[in-house]
This record gives structure tokens, sequence and C-alpha cells, in this order.
């Protein structure tokens, strides 16, 4: 869940990188602490940072995902969802947490991680991040939903086959085990 939320808050720019502390003046200096070779923002610390770019390039995604991304984090990774398999995108979004998780041990502690170890922890935590996500798929009750009608009002046509379609894509997602019953109103 960690990295889902990171990568959302990475999405809408609220990372604290030094640009965003500079816009809420903590910061005085934008550039970036690590390499000094620019504005540290957020496709900088995940894309552009000379260690980022080595971590991309030890990894077995191509480049031509990686260098599509212009400004647009989250219509980036909007795009590159629909087009890839859940596996390659959970590696993706693996990778992007880890070359942070990097860039947070080179800054705040003074810890600059080998390349290799950090594409095998890297391959670690994806590893364990599928397993968790696998077991709370299991673990997660489907919902019984009961749907009635009232015999007050008919639902119209178009109502009803709009639940109907619904109801058939949650079911076939395994999302939803739907029930149709009579309500206890009567009906």
């Amino acid at each position: 869940m960690r990295v889902k939320f990171f990568v959302w808050k990475a999405a809408n720019n609220a990372i604290p990188t030094v640009l965003n502390w500079q816009h809420r003046r903590i910061q005085d200096d934008a550039s970036c602490p690590a390499c000094n070779c620019g504005t540290e923002d957020v496709k900088h610390a995940l894309w552009s940072y000379p260690n980022a770019r080595l971590i991309w390039a030890l990894s077995n995604i191509p480049w031509s995902v990686i260098d599509c991304l212009e400004e647009d984090l989250e219509g980036w990774l909007r795009e590159i969802a629909k087009q890839t398999e859940p596996h390659f995108f959970g590696w993706l979004l693996m990778i992007i947490w880890c070359i942070w998780n990097c860039r947070n041990s080179k800054l705040m502690e003074g810890v600059e991680m080998d390349r290799q170890r950090l594409i095998q922890q890297t391959l670690f935590q994806y590893n364990a991040f599928t397993e968790a996500n696998k077991k709370n798929s299991e673990s997660i009750p489907r919902s019984r939903w009961r749907v009635g009608l009232n015999r007050r009002k008919e639902p119209s046509k178009s109502t009803s086959t709009e639940l109907l379609a619904v109801a058939k894509v949650l079911e076939s997602e395994q999302l939803l085990e739907i029930t149709m019953e009579p309500s206890l109103t009567g009906w």
C-alpha cells in the first residue's frame, strides 16, 4: 500500500523534492543536493538523476517506456498501465519506489547503495509486494448484494439494463457476487 500511495503522491507532485521545499519556503536553492545537475523536481529525482538513470538502465524496462515521460507523470503512468501487463506495471512502480528510497538514503544518511544491490533489493521488494497483494485479494470476501424492486415505481428499461451491465462486469471481475431476489417490502 505504501508503494501505491507514494506513486500517487509523486504523480500529484506531492513528494518532498527540493523544488517543492522551495515552493513552501523551506529551501532557498532548488538544485539537486545529490548531483548538483539541475533542479530537483519529481522527474529529476525519479528519472533524470544520474543514479536513477543507471538504475533504469540495469532494470529490464525498455528505454522507449522510460524516455516517453514528459512532465505529466500521472498521464505517463496511466498510459503505461493501459499498454502493459499488471506484473510489468508493478515492477515499474517498485523501481520508482526503490529509486526514491535510494535517493533518501543518500541525502538523509549519506549512504550510497551499490546499484546491483539496489536492483536485487527492488526485485525482492517486488516479489514481497506481489505476494502481499495476492494474499490481500484472496482474504477479502466478495460482497453479496441483494437487489430488489419496489413495486410502487417500475424501473425504466434503461436503468435495468445499465444495472445488469454493471453487475455482470463486477461479477466477471469477481468483485461482487450478486443475487437477485424479491425485496421484503413486497414485489
